[in-house]
């Protein structure tokens, strides 16, 4: 079973991580010219 929740915590992570990542990639651009 413990495996089961670590390795949802690990998506849940991973699907944290794109957002992040992807708010960055839009948004540096943005603070570059600023």
């Amino acid at each position: 079973v413990e495996h089961i929740i670590r390795e949802k915590k690990m998506m849940d992570a991973q699907e944290i991580i794109e957002l992040f990542s992807e708010l960055i990639i839009v948004r540096l651009p943005i603070m570059e010219t600023q």
